[in-house]
């Protein structure tokens, strides 16, 4: 049998499409779109900084900390590596690290250099130092006074946050911008320019109100090519008795100008123990500022403002009713970084429990998101595979980072646990666009945001997919194909056995006797013809029965109508009455065990019977014959013995009829086993379902073929 492969392409693109649309849906259901995974980690309580500092592609790393000398002296040290963990540079300051204080990135001179700018105190003083990294331990400024700070106790309390840079006075050198902010030492809290080229410091107007986290923001508010500085204040009330135009019993929304001057009055919010958290936000090109105000001890008093670009409030709205039926907010923690967007799309404050609520331009709530993040502690925008239309965001939680898209849905989740966000930026490897480190307190790691590459080349597997579905379905067709042929074959083959079996029966059976009958109607004496008419009555009697038996072996029963233990008494009967055996038939427990079968299955259990009974009558011989019927359980057991002459079992090969009679078994999901001895007569057994279920009793065959073994007695 040749399998023509021609034949059977094209025949298949319905079925390809089908299988290959479910493999589709179900390939994309479990397959994420994009991924996030842990590159590197190391544990350190060091500050850790990644910026291109020479402009090759590729993140160094800086180490901004404390270095003990002594109990009583920690010198403030800068190191400088490449990503290999290769020392570049070791710069160690004069005098005293600032434990909370960050250093400032700038390529102040447009070299292609970024200069690294740090601080340090001696005593009460407060000095900013610059670092070329080009330059190992050679400060370009060095110990640059800034200003000083009172001592209280003996000691300082002090933060130096520095907030990036800008041109104040359009000369085309950077300056950088920091904020000062004193705790109990009380002064000073303020912002500073600092004038690289000229060597010259502006100060902010004195002010007593502290400055908040996140500290500052520089953003061209007024869209006037002059950027501005928004401050978010906090209130303390550790100071009464002067007479300061700006204390820290109050919060202010606090604006300056490229020149440090305020762009306009400052507005207060009076509340002690409260703070502002004050956003720039564009909106359709629109700009306006976003204030968050908390206050720590009257919580019913929070409060969202929206502020012109003048300072000039617009709306506001009262946050009692929303933390009521929500919860606490996440206090406004947006990281905002020039580097990806510093500022936010809309206004918008998130909620510990997760809810997202974004407002309009009234301040009315226009959309609540249900994240699946809790407790939501930080959420940072972020631009993501290069798309300049939507924003993306990396927000935590007390344990784990995530991905989300703009409507923060996740996207992936870095295998990483922290305790805190303390440093979180880009790290430029090689071009990857979405390289990212994050540093809590005690370890850095290094993670990619990417697209899942089994996603990103889907479309090949889909490809692969479909041609092998499309092989095994051609192969399933032919192999159906070929099957459907040889079963054909073996159907004809059959028929033409069952012919050759009905000629011979015809001729062996009735030709002899109709030969016989021919003669004796040629040879009748006229004298004679009542009796010799009689005797060939008799003949042809007999004649008429042999034909209906042949029939009745030939044709199917019709079992539509009738019991079938009706149908096999009336099989015996017909035996019983063409033969001298002695039938003998038990049902166990009744004849109502036979007829909860099938009619297929009755069909063919009756031909296996037929044949089993025929081949007794023809060979075996024998003088008794029991058929036994029994239920065990969820199956018909059915026992067919003889006392005739038998035959080996074992060392005979079966023939046409007992493969029959084996194959119709298999076709009702039965079982069939035969034993014989000569001259120890013939027994078959066969156990057909009653009821196929889904899990059956694996020890009935097994007791079944132990009852019926030719030991078992």
């Amino acid at each position: 049998m040749k399998f023509h492969l021609r034949k059977y392409i094209g025949k298949t693109p319905y079925q390809v499409v089908i299988l290959s649309t479910f493999f589709i849906v179900l390939y994309f259901s479990f397959v994420p779109k994009y991924t996030s995974h842990v590159t590197d980690h190391f544990t350190t309580f060091k500050s850790i900084y990644y910026k291109d500092l020479d402009n090759d592609g590729t993140s160094e790393m800086i180490e901004y900390f404390g270095y003990p000398l002594s109990s009583e002296y920690d010198r403030a040290t800068v190191i400088v590596k490449n990503l290999k963990n290769v020392f570049l540079g070791t710069w160690n300051h004069k005098g005293r690290h600032i434990r909370i204080s960050n250093p400032v990135f700038c390529d102040f001179n447009h070299d292609g250099i970024t200069e690294i700018f740090t601080f340090h105190r001696q005593l009460d003083s407060l000095f900013i130092n610059g670092i070329n990294p080009d330059s190992s331990d050679i400060f370009f400024v060095q110990s640059r006074f800034i200003d000083t700070t009172r001592w209280v106790n003996n000691t300082v309390n002090i933060k130096i946050i520095g907030l990036g840079n800008l041109d104040y006075n359009n000369d085309n050198f950077e300056d950088i911008v920091f904020q000062i902010d004193a705790g109990f030492s009380l002064q000073p809290r303020n912002t500073y320019i600092f004038d690289i080229k000229n060597d010259t410091i502006l100060k902010s107007p004195p002010s007593y109100a502290h400055l908040a986290y996140p500290f500052g923001q520089i953003f061209d508010i007024n869209k006037d090519g002059k950027e501005e500085i928004l401050l978010s204040t906090h209130a303390s009330e550790n100071i009464r008795n002067f007479d300061l135009p700006y204390h820290d019993y109050s919060s202010y929304v606090m604006v300056l100008n490229n020149q440090l001057s305020f762009v306009r009055k400052p507005y207060e919010i009076k509340g002690s123990m409260s703070h502002t958290k004050t956003f720039p936000i564009v909106r359709n090109k629109h700009r306006s500022i976003l204030v968050y105000y908390h206050n720590y001890g009257e919580r019913n008093t929070d409060s969202l403002f929206l502020f012109s670009p003048e300072v000039e409030p617009e709306h506001k709205i009262c946050l009692d009713s929303l933390i009521n039926k929500i919860g606490s907010p996440i206090n406004m923690r947006f990281h905002l970084d020039k580097g990806d967007y510093n500022y936010l799309p809309n206004p918008m404050i998130g909620f510990k429990n997760g809810i997202i609520i974004e407002f309009d331009s009234l301040l009315n709530i226009s959309k609540q998101i249900k994240t699946k993040i809790t407790p939501l502690t930080h959420a940072i925008p972020l631009q993501l595979d290069n798309d300049s239309t939507n924003r993306e965001y990396l927000i935590s939680n007390n344990k784990n980072v995530f991905f989300t898209d703009h409507k923060f849905r996740i996207l992936a989740t870095p295998d990483i646990e922290i305790n805190t966000v303390r440093n979180f930026g880009r790290l430029i490897n090689m071009g990857h666009p979405n390289y990212f480190y994050i540093q809590d307190k005690e370890n850095v790691f290094h993670f990619v945001f990417e697209i899942n590459p089994w996603f990103q080349f889907s479309w090949l597997l889909i490809i692969i997919v479909s041609f092998l579905i499309w092989l095994i379905l051609i192969a399933v067709k032919g192999v159906i194909s070929i099957m459907k042929k040889y079963q054909m074959i073996n159907i004809l083959r059959e028929r033409d056995t069952h012919k050759t079996h009905l000629a011979r029966e015809l001729h062996d059976e009735l030709g002899s006797k109709i030969t016989g009958l021919r003669l004796m109607l040629e040879n009748l004496d006229i004298s004679e013809s009542t009796k010799e008419v009689h005797k060939l009555s008799e003949h042809l009697q007999q004649t008429h029965e042999e034909i209906r038996n042949i029939i009745y072996n030939l044709a199917p029963p019709n079992l539509k109508n009738k019991s079938f233990g009706q149908t096999i008494q009336q099989l015996i009967h017909t035996f019983d009455t063409i033969s001298d055996i002695d039938f003998h038939l038990e049902f166990l427990p009744d004849k109502c065990i036979v007829d909860q079968l099938d009619k297929d299955v009755k069909t063919e259990l009756f031909r296996i019977l037929q044949e089993s009974l025929n081949n007794i009558i023809k060979h075996a011989n024998a003088s008794t014959v029991i058929l036994q019927f029994m239920q065990q359980e969820h199956y018909l057991e059915i026992f067919v013995e003889d006392d005739g002459i038998g035959f080996d079992s074992e060392n005979t090969q079966s023939g046409q009829g007992l493969i029959s009679m084996e194959t119709r078994a298999k076709m009702i999901k039965g079982f069939m086993s035969l034993y014989s001895e000569k001259g120890k007569g013939t027994s078959i057994a066969i156990q057909v379902p009653i009821k196929v279920k889904k899990k059956k009793n694996g020890n009935v065959l097994f007791d079944f073929i132990i009852r019926r073994s030719p030991n078992h007695h």
